[in-house]
Parts: C-alpha cells; structure tokens; sequence
C-alpha cells in the first residue's frame, strides 16, 4: 500500500478524535480490492474492484471492521479474504454503477 494509506491510521486510530470523516485509500497489493473509500460518519465503507467494473457501498461498517481490513493488508495478509470472509454478504450494500 502506498504513504497515502497512513492517513487511515489517523482515521482509524481512536485515540485521534481530530480524524477526517472521510478518507480514500488504494489497494496496491490486493487482487481483489481496487480502492475504498470510508465515511466515519455514515459508517459506509465503498469499494471498486480489480476485475470488475461495479462499485458498490456498505452500510453499518464499524470502523473496527474497516481498521482490521487496513491492518491485513498492511501485515502481509489478505486484504481480499478479510473482505469476503467479514464484509460482502455480511452488511447491507447496495451496487452504486
């Protein structure tokens, strides 16, 4: 992942109440994930894909979810198998394009 993806340490870190609401970050080593943008505020996590032209948003995303989804990635896990297994077809989505 690239240095614009530290940000999200700041979005997601709770001892940073000074966080933005919104923030956007790039997938570089996933083959799944593309980019994803999350919305603190609105609890909505959206997300394009490598091999697909849709994009879609989730609803009620807990920025726990989203901070262990940006914790695998930055581990050497699968930022990709965290999703499928914790996020599609767990929360509410709807397909935007």
């Amino acid at each position: 992942m690239s240095e614009e993806n530290d940000i999200w340490d700041t979005l997601l870190s709770p001892e940073k109440p000074e966080a933005p609401r919104k923030q956007y970050v790039i997938f570089e080593d996933s083959s799944i994930l593309k980019d994803a943008r999350y919305d603190s505020l609105m609890k909505t996590l959206t997300v394009s894909f490598k091999n697909s032209p849709g994009v879609y948003s989730y609803f009620d995303i807990p920025s726990e979810v989203v901070r262990t989804l940006l914790g695998s990635a930055k581990d050497g896990s699968s930022a990709g198998k965290y999703f499928i297994k914790h996020i599609k077809n767990v929360y509410p989505f709807k397909r935007l394009s």
